[in-house]
């Protein structure tokens, strides 16, 4: 079902509710359509529907941290982080190629 604003505050007596200015909501667009021609014929008023656009959400891209840059014990904390076993003698090389798993 389409989602609407509206400029001006009117009462959906079908709906038995009060649509404010701005706030959104959804109705067919049939009743879109018979609520402004009521509006219209009752009050004088022109009342305009816009059609609010959906935005699809994109996942951002998780990115990896540069482990190069990392020192030893920056790289033994964040395998200690993410239960990563290593050997307490590895090198950094090593400790890198583990953390990029």
């Amino acid at each position: 079902m389409p989602k609407y604003t509206a400029n001006i505050t009117f009462k959906g007596l079908k709906e038995n509710r009060i649509y404010e200015v701005g706030e959104e909501f959804e109705m067919t667009e049939d009743r879109a359509k018979e609520l402004i021609a009521n509006i219209k014929k009752d009050h004088g008023v022109t009342v305009v529907f816009t059609p609010v656009e959906e935005v699809e959400e994109v996942d951002e891209p998780i990115e990896e941290p540069d482990f190069t840059t990392y020192k030893v014990q920056e790289l033994k904390d964040y395998l200690d982080s993410v239960d990563i076993e290593y050997d307490t003698k590895a090198t950094k090389a090593e400790l890198i190629k583990l953390a990029e798993g």
